[in-house]
This record gives structure tokens, C-alpha cells and sequence, in this order.
């Protein structure tokens, strides 16, 4: 997959109920520095920055995939600024950040 991912132009990911952090293909993506076409996110993803890191259309609109995917086809530009976005996110999920992130959550609860 790694290999497909890193050669591609661009990566669509059109899910019914909306992208999330939560799916696999986008977080492979994202790690890959993928150039991003993905459905609006059901519920607000404030790191999800149309036009900045990926390309966001409504979820089950075709016609909005299909001009997406048109204009990154149009736009190498657009498909850098796309792939740099996407790979400014990965310490987002650094798994060390992470850790750190979990322990100071658990922390201020435990001082509460």
C-alpha cells in the first residue's frame, strides 16, 4: 500500500458518513503526505483545513469529487500545498507525543 500511496497523484477517500481520525486510509494518507480528497467531516475536525491539507466535499456528491480530483489533476500547486499540509499533521500522531499527551491528561485529573 505504502508504495501505491507514495506514487500517486492524489488520494480520494469519499465516506457516506463523513472523514475522521478514525479511519485508516485517511491516516495512511495523511502519513504518506498524500495530496487529499475526502468527504466533510460529519462532526467539526478543526485540523482538517480545506484547501490547506486536503480537499473536502459533502459526503455522497459526485459532481464535487469529481471537480476536486479535476482541479488537483489542473494543479500541481495546489497538489504540493495539499501534500505539504498532509504532512505537517503527522506529529499529530507521533506515538511518543502521544504518550506524553496521555500522561498529562491523566495527570491534571488526578490533581483534580
Amino acid at each position: 500500500v505504502a508504495g501505491f500511496l507514495a506514487a500517486s497523484d492524489a488520494t480520494a477517500l469519499p465516506f457516506l458518513d463523513g472523514a475522521s481520525y478514525r479511519r485508516g486510509t485517511l491516516m495512511a494518507a495523511i502519513e504518506h503526505g498524500c495530496a487529499i480528497v475526502t468527504t466533510e467531516p460529519a462532526v467539526p475536525v478543526p485540523t482538517f483545513v480545506d484547501g490547506e491539507n486536503m480537499l473536502l466535499v459533502p459526503p455522497g456528491n459526485v459532481t464535487a469529487l469529481a471537480n476536486a480530483l479535476s482541479r488537483l489533476y489542473h494543479s500541481p500547486d495546489l497538489r504540493e500545498r495539499l501534500r505539504h499540509g498532509a504532512r505537517a499533521l503527522r506529529p499529530l500522531f507521533d506515538w511518543s507525543r502521544i504518550a506524553r499527551d496521555t500522561v498529562a491528561f491523566f495527570e491534571q485529573i488526578r490533581r483534580r
